[in-house]
């Protein structure tokens, strides 16, 4: 499981960028669904949420119980300190 960060349009003038935190995505050729566990305007992502986020992330990874599990929970909590830093700048 990713985060995955996309920009939803509301209307053809307004737009909202979202974080996104587990769930699924189908895409074809009629779009993208995304059914999300957790999705929360990019703008609302101050630094409480992101150390709750990488709480989550950080307890996962220490949780982990087999490498494939330790590698996606070590991307999950690298792509939230990422955004965390571009969030910030």
């Amino acid at each position: 499981m990713y985060e995955i960060n996309f920009t939803f349009i509301i209307s053809s003038s307004k737009k909202q960028i979202l974080f996104v935190r587990g769930g699924f995505a189908d895409v074809s050729a009629n779009g993208l669904i995304v059914l999300a566990e957790q999705a929360v305007p990019l703008a609302e992502m101050n630094d409480e949420r992101f150390a709750h986020e990488v709480k989550l992330a950080s307890d996962e990874l220490a949780a982990a119980l087999t490498e494939d599990s330790r590698r996606l929970a070590s991307e999950r909590l690298a792509q939230i300190e990422t955004l965390r830093g571009v969030v910030r700048h």
